[in-house]
């Protein structure tokens, strides 16, 4: 063992106990007067076949996008994509039936794209194609437009509109329904054609099935219990819960309390740094939930390991491109279950789509400051794509916790 390792082991004990002893101080802040009172049971819904989007839709948005293409069988999976060039321009999952069309933004031109939006939103819920009767309501919310101008030798041009997005929001007696089984977005360009669509949608149906209400005490500690492993160093702070449903994809609709939270990280020993503040959600049943939930803390899968400060890693094969993934010490689970979805997101997408040259996941390490400085180009400088999971502000982030073994952009240069 090198002189250098010695001391990091020595330096990684040390920190321990000083963490060891911030623990004991870390709260959760989460009163039962926080959660809303249901004062009855609330209905479950089933959930019927997959609702498709309409072909004629989709084929009209595909030709907005890239005149050219068009959406055809992909793949021995069922997949169904349309492609300009080498260009994803829209894909339908086979299962899901989930439909995606991604806009191509260098081709818009302005004008007043949020009156058009939300007209188109109007008619496409009087239609009812993408939206059949059901024991749901379906609301068209207020665009959110992507404005821009153009800016040359000192001029810059009025902002103008270039896309509009209008999302639809599913709702159940008033509660709002949220999760990724419900899905209805629609983006639309000056010329009122659509220019991007999200949709993943199944009829729900009322049923005999009804939760009954847990206390509101019951509710707080099942929250308090989530919230716990959100951070190890940092006060975690419960903003507000509201009454909703949750759509998981499996065979129900069920009643929830969604919780936002907030980490508020300490400032930096010795520094005027600090991490970012991080704002999450997350859900509980209202009662007895009739299906699984997601829980904030969850099984993450494979844990990263520690690298050798003295002994490069083995270089991935020529030609493949490389993912190399650095995850914080001593923090949330939840850091290396980001960093595992995001591999496990690289390898659908390979599934899926094909393709000659396949991903190498060739580091999956715990983040330490000389990867990215001393040694960064045996680690980071050495893949293709660096997924670095950690706390940060502007220009600076810590590897270990939220305020430990900090590294400032500029020691990376050079």
């Amino acid at each position: 063992m090198s002189d250098e390792e010695r001391r990091e082991q020595r330096n990684e004990r040390d920190r321990d106990e000083r963490g060891a002893t911030r623990e004991t101080r870390v709260r959760v802040h989460v009163s039962p007067e926080q959660i809303p009172v249901v004062g009855s049971s609330m209905p479950v819904l089933k959930l019927g076949p997959v609702v498709s989007a309409p072909e004629s839709l989709l084929a009209e948005a595909v030709r907005a996008v890239a005149p050219s293409a068009s959406l055809v069988a992909f793949g021995d999976r069922g997949l169904r994509a349309a492609f300009d060039g080498d260009r994803l321009v829209a894909a339908v999952h086979p299962t899901t039936g989930e439909s995606r069309v991604f806009p191509a933004l260098e081709a818009l031109r302005p004008g007043r794209c949020a009156e058009r939006a939300r007209a188109l939103a109007q008619m496409l819920l009087r239609e009812g194609k993408l939206f059949p009767a059901d024991d749901t309501d379906v609301v068209g919310l207020e665009p959110t437009v992507l404005a821009g101008s153009t800016h040359a030798r000192g001029s810059e041009s009025v902002s103008g509109e270039y896309l509009a997005y209008v999302r639809f929001q599913r709702r159940v007696g008033g509660a709002r329904v949220f999760g990724p089984g419900t899905r209805a977005m629609i983006a639309v360009a000056a010329d009122e054609s659509l220019r991007a669509f999200a949709y993943r949608w199944r009829v729900a149906q009322a049923t005999d099935r009804r939760v009954e209400p847990h206390l509101r005490e019951r509710v707080a500690e099942a929250i308090r219990d989530q919230l716990a492993g959100v951070s190890k160093t940092a006060d975690v702070r419960l903003e507000n819960v509201t009454v909703a449903y949750y759509d998981g994809g499996g065979e129900f609709l069920q009643p929830v309390y969604r919780f936002q939270a907030t980490v508020d990280p300490p400032p930096v020993r010795d520094s005027g740094q600090r991490g970012a503040t991080r704002r999450f959600c997350g859900y509980v049943s209202i009662g007895i939930a009739p299906e699984p939930l997601p829980l904030i803390g969850a099984k993450p899968g494979p844990s990263p390991t520690h690298p050798s400060a003295s002994r490069a890693p083995t270089p991935p094969a020529p030609g493949d491109p490389a993912v190399g993934r650095y995850v914080v010490r001593n923090d949330s689970d939840e850091w290396v279950a980001s960093a595992n979805e995001f591999l496990g997101g690289l390898k659908e997408a390979q599934d899926f789509f094909g393709g000659p040259i396949p991903f190498t996941d060739a580091q999956y390490y715990w983040a330490y400051p000389w990867e990215f400085t001393s040694n960064k180009d045996d680690f980071v400088n050495s893949v293709h794509i660096a997924l670095n999971e950690v706390h940060g502000n502007w220009g600076w982030f810590s590897t270990r916790d939220n305020n430990d073994d900090g590294v400032s952009l500029s020691d990376m240069i050079g």
